[in-house]
């Protein structure tokens, strides 16, 4: 088996894996998967179907880590509604195209 096949089946390896994380991760599991597909999509050494699908993982995975952020501030708003809560600040989406 040549490099380049051996490089795509680990690619297709964790895609795979990265899908399961963003169905059902922990926040860290997201997090870290979400920040290992920018870091191979900023190598840009995929074939196009594969950067599609990471970008597609990306974004599902930084969907889930806000939603589980939006979760965790529920319950401490949940514990302590009269307390010092102060509304955490947005979850930065590396996803999310800036307007031009």
């Amino acid at each position: 088996m040549d490099k380049q096949a051996s490089d795509s089946g680990t690619v297709q390896t964790n895609l795979e894996n990265w899908a399961v994380v963003a169905e059902s991760g922990s926040f860290e599991e997201s997090l870290e998967s979400l920040e290992a597909i920018v870091a191979l999509l900023d190598r840009g050494s995929l074939k196009l179907d594969e950067s599609v699908e990471a970008f597609e993982l990306g974004a599902k995975l930084s969907q889930r880590c806000q939603r589980l952020l939006e979760d965790a501030q529920q319950r401490v708003a949940t514990l302590s509604p009269s307390s010092q809560y102060h509304e955490a600040e947005d979850f930065d989406d590396p996803w999310e195209m800036s307007p031009e």
